[in-house]
């Protein structure tokens, strides 16, 4: 049997529920982006079913957000979040409604953010329902929110920070009653939401390459101070520079390469501040170590920086500590020589094989212990300081030691 793929399975889920006398649409993002003719990562579907009925039709369910008209279908693998019609309760939070109340397609757009996402789609018809111009704002470039701005805002505070995504990552002029919105709720962007759902949009910008025009436009709509107490007394000239830097970071590198270079991070005591404030994983923080070495580039030993090269992704590391260079070629161009010259270093770095090991030490008379792993290292710096020199030549230049 051939498994479905998304669009298969999310087609039997509107069939299903139309064939059982429900309204069901695609619609969201997915809509939007079909419009865009871009690739179509989710498809969520909206329907007047409600998630009792939804549960009743499907084998496989997941309830997770019942109280919100919320429930995810799995159809051979693949999970669709289904929502049921609805009008929100007030928001007590500036995130999450009290409650809602079942209702119809036509009042279930009011609740939702910007008119480029306010659209449905009927795949067995083919017909795209558009009850706030949406298609329009797509064809004009435009983001502009659905009914009332400010209210749209103080509903849901992360919306100021989509709307700067949606509008870096789609190329979109924000609509001026829209931007007017977002300056004027920029000072409580904060409220109710976590720095997880904050982190998660800007790794949705980097993923598509517009890290640096989202933060610059949460630059100058007032976003970005407000949300991070720890850039409230750096000169937005200043502020403006480092995003101009994280422009020229190379694309799909780590987030922590840019959210350095945001807060100027230079000692690991910042840095492990950095990552606890935004909760980032132990990898991130291994990372951003790496960075912090690279930026110490003229103190290292030959052996150190042939560890550094040695590693997969020195590149873009390189290229990463080429922006705090004041000379960026050069300093790329030094890297190159130096990885050329200590190649025969690079090497036994990656296959593990040091130039003395500790047998040949224990041959030598050296007693176990932790003389032997010093003179190992000692052995590595003799070849990186030299790396043309032989075994035999380097256990000479040790026989003093050993």
């Amino acid at each position: 049997m051939i498994a479905m793929n998304v669009e298969k399975a999310a087609l039997f889920i509107i069939s299903t529920l139309q064939k059982k006398g429900f309204e069901a649409f695609y619609v969201g993002g997915c809509v939007r982006d079909k419009l865009l003719e871009l690739p179509i990562n989710d498809i969520d579907i909206a329907t007047n079913a409600s998630c009792e009925q939804i549960k009743s039709l499907f084998e496989k369910t997941i309830p997770v957000g019942i109280l919100f008209g919320i429930i995810i279908v799995v159809i051979e693998g693949h999970n669709f979040e289904v929502a049921t019609f609805r009008q929100d309760l007030e928001y007590a939070d500036g995130r999450h409604p009290q409650g809602i109340i079942p209702t119809t397609i036509e009042e279930d757009v009011k609740r939702r953010d910007f008119t480029i996402n306010g659209l449905y789609f009927d795949p067995i018809t083919s017909n795209i329902y558009d009850l706030v111009g949406g298609k329009a704002d797509i064809r004009n470039r435009l983001l502009k929110a659905i009914g009332d701005p400010n209210k749209r805002f103080q509903e849901d505070r992360l919306r100021l920070i989509r709307a700067c995504r949606y509008a870096a990552v789609l190329k979109l002029t924000l609509e001026p009653h829209t931007q007017e919105a977002i300056i004027n709720n920029a000072p409580f962007v904060k409220e109710g939401i976590s720095i997880e759902r904050v982190l998660q949009e800007l790794e949705k910008m980097q993923a598509k390459k517009a890290l640096a025009q989202g933060l610059e436009l949460m630059r100058r709509l007032g976003l970005l101070k407000p949300l991070f107490g720890q850039l409230a007394l750096v000169d937005d000239k200043i502020l403006s520079q480092r995003i101009l830097k994280i422009g020229s970071i190379k694309p799909f590198s780590p987030l922590v390469f840019s959210l350095m270079v945001l807060f100027d991070v230079k000692t690991q005591k910042e840095l492990e501040a950095l990552c606890e404030f935004f909760k980032m994983s132990k990898e991130a923080l291994k990372t951003g170590i790496t960075v912090l070495k690279w930026h110490d580039h003229p103190a290292l030993t030959r052996l150190e920086l042939a560890e550094l090269l040695s590693q997969k992704e020195a590149p873009v590391f390189i290229q990463r500590q080429s922006l705090e260079e004041k000379n960026p070629a050069l300093f790329i161009e030094s890297m190159k020589t130096f990885e050329q010259t200590l190649q025969p270093v690079i090497a036994r770095i990656l296959e593990k094989t040091p130039i003395i090991t500790a047998t040949d030490l224990i041959e030598k008379g050296v007693p176990k212990g932790p003389r032997i792993k010093a003179l190992m290292t000692k052995a590595m710096e003799l070849l990186a300081n030299a790396p043309q020199k032989s075994k035999e030549d380097i256990l000479d230049f040790l026989k003093n030691e050993l």
